[in-house]
């Protein structure tokens, strides 16, 4: 039976470039020929990029016809959302509340205060910005009879932290199920990254402190069927007064999360691997460390982190310590550097 590789791209979805690469198989006892292999390649990528737009359109906070801006308006109620918007948001609420709102999807209401100040070329008021974060601290939603339902102004909520992650492993999902001829699909979403299926992938992290397309992987690790979110301030930042500001915010203090350069995630989910490298971004390596040692113990799910300080330090998690132990050098199959 042959086995044909096939890779695609999209440049205009989930606002970044989606690559995708799948094993199409022959079916019954004889193998596909090319064309055939193509033409089954050409309806597995459709099927894929589809239901990313569909899903995005869901899940969209510039969309003001998205069901998420219509239920943060409150123009839509919890109890009449999809059941994959409520899919998504009761583990938003559950995953806020194990990290002790480190990772919160209130944070709009800081960026919103950066960006003024970017456009006033001044740093904002600290108190000011401690008030704001104060008054996100407790969620504006509940899940009541598996429905999201607003407690509060939900205006400036976003799921930018977890929606890509969550799209992307619904979709990968969704197109094995529907085809079951194809396997070790790939998915790499402007760096997060969901394998499928049989097989390995090759992951480089990106260097933080040289993102550039031609720099070599500060690390290269091999997956399978997991996902790697890597979360940093080097691609993505606002510009105050002459001073860089990098986008990922904390939101106890609303001040810019400093501490690390670069967090790397490998977790079982896009999601649980976008979601864990937001608060771990936040916290001092050794705290993240913890954090992270407890979404194995507390959370049932297995994630290893890599954390690159700012001096270029490495801080392995337990887990990543076992899995990867020392790095292989890159080759020219790697799936990329992953920064998102």
């Amino acid at each position: 039976m042959t086995a044909h590789r096939y890779r695609f791209q999209n440049p205009a979805v989930l606002g970044t470039v989606v690559e995708f690469s799948f094993e199409v198989t022959g079916h019954g006892e004889g193998a596909v020929d090319d064309p055939a292999a193509d033409h089954r390649a050409e309806m597995v990528a459709d099927a894929l990029f589809g239901e990313l737009d569909r899903l995005q359109a869901v899940f969209s906070a510039f969309d003001d016809s998205s069901e998420l801006c219509l239920w943060r308006s409150g123009a839509l109620p919890g109890t009449e959302t999809s059941e994959e918007f409520a899919a998504l948001m009761g583990p938003v609420l559950a995953w806020q509340r194990w990290s002790g709102g480190l990772f919160n999807p209130l944070t709009g209401e800081l960026s919103a205060v950066w960006a003024e100040a970017e456009r006033e070329g001044r740093e904002p008021d600290p108190d000011r910005l401690l008030s704001r974060a104060s008054s996100i601290a407790e969620a504006r939603f509940e899940m009541v009879d598996g429905h999201p339902i607003r407690t509060g102004d939900c205006s400036r909520f976003n799921l930018n932290a977890v929606a890509k992650g969550w799209i992307v492993d619904r979709a990968i999902a969704g197109t094995a199920e529907r085809f079951d001829d194809i396997d070790n699909l790939l998915v790499n979403a402007g760096g997060d990254l969901r394998h499928r299926g049989s097989g390995t992938a090759r992951v480089g992290i990106e260097n933080p402190q040289r993102p550039y397309d031609n720099e070599p992987p500060v690390a290269v690790i091999e997956i399978t069927d997991e996902a790697v979110a890597t979360s940093g301030a080097s691609r993505r930042a606002f510009r105050v007064a002459g001073r860089r500001i990098g986008h990922v915010l904390d939101p106890r203090t609303g001040q810019p999360a400093e501490v690390s350069a670069s967090v790397s995630i490998v977790a079982p989910s896009a999601m649980v691997a976008d979601v864990v490298a937001t608060p771990a971004g936040i916290l001092p390596p050794a705290e993240a460390l913890e954090l992270v040692d407890r979404a194995v113990e507390t959370a049932g799910v297995a994630v290893a982190a890599l954390i690159i300080d700012h001096d270029g330090t490495r801080h392995p998690s337990r887990r990543w310590r076992e899995r990867f132990g020392p790095h292989e050098a890159p080759t020219s199959d790697d799936a990329g550097s992953t920064e998102s």
